[in-house]
């Protein structure tokens, strides 16, 4: 599913192709988020609306980079991009 925002209005964070998955064992990954992609605007309020179980939590966790490194698996054709940065690919000591 796609939301994007109007050409007129400014983008703040763009989530593009976000794939998330979880290691259940050494061999096996749990897909939980396939990806999904929307805008947030800039001076706007969004609600991220889905059943229960359908990965709103965890998209928003990788938004905020909160998601355990050591259990998750986030695909690296997915971007969060805020300004010209992409979240997923920032340093965490910066």
């Amino acid at each position: 599913m796609t939301d994007s925002a109007p050409k007129d209005k400014q983008v703040l964070i763009s989530v593009e192709n976000l794939r998330i998955g979880f290691r259940l064992d050494r061999d096996t990954l749990f897909e939980a988020v396939k990806g999904v992609s929307f805008d947030i605007p800039l001076n706007s309020t969004v609600a991220l609306v889905g059943e229960s179980g359908s990965g709103k939590t965890v998209s928003a966790m990788a938004i905020m980079g909160l998601l355990p490194a050591q259990s998750s698996v986030v695909s690296a054709q997915s971007a969060i991009r805020y300004g010209p940065n992409n979240l997923l690919q920032a340093n965490a000591s910066a």
